[in-house]
């Protein structure tokens, strides 16, 4: 194939972005590419306006992520998967993978423990509000003597005054 940039629009036009994505990459001699540059680029040759160029933007950045072909090398900067040792990409993987399990782990644990705290500080305010309960409940119950004696205490004042009163007139007549 010529290069990419010497295709007519027709031809260009049949290409789905992401193929010409890759055709531009390839043609850049292994060098990276900013991803608006690449999105420029595809743009004009596809002539691109207006809103067509927004959907152009959304749509080729998913499908460079999709994509094993490419592979994002920092600050969205785009270059070809095939330019970098497949040996020196699984060790990172592997590596980045295996810190993150005993990180979760670890993560994990540290929640698991905090859960466990958790719950035990919440069972003892359960207790001490069971406690306040009962604390309660014996100040009503000594409440309710009380008002108790006060009823007992009113009826005997009752009885008192309605004895003086008898008295009172018996005395008078």
């Amino acid at each position: 194939m010529s290069s990419i940039h010497e295709l007519d629009r027709e031809t260009l036009s049949e290409m789905s972005m992401v193929d010409i994505a890759y055709h531009i990459l390839k043609e850049n001699n292994k060098e990276p590419k900013p991803y608006l540059e690449i999105l420029e680029e595809i743009v004009e040759m596809k002539g691109f306006k207006g809103g067509d160029k927004a959907i152009a933007m959304t749509r080729l950045y998913t499908e460079i992520n999709i994509d094993g072909r490419f592979k994002p090398v920092g600050d969205n900067v785009w270059g070809l998967r095939s330019w970098y040792p497949v040996e020196q990409a699984e060790e990172i993987v592997i590596t980045e993978t295996k810190k993150k399990k005993k990180k979760k782990k670890k993560a994990d644990d540290e929640f698991l423990e905090e859960d466990v705290e958790g719950i035990q500080e919440i069972e003892e305010e359960i207790e001490d509000v069971g406690d306040l309960a009962d604390d309660f409940e014996e100040d009503l119950e000594g409440i309710e003597d009380v008002e108790d004696l006060d009823e007992d205490l009113e009826e005997d004042e009752e009885e008192d005054l309605a004895i003086d009163d008898n008295e009172e007139d018996t005395e008078k007549e």
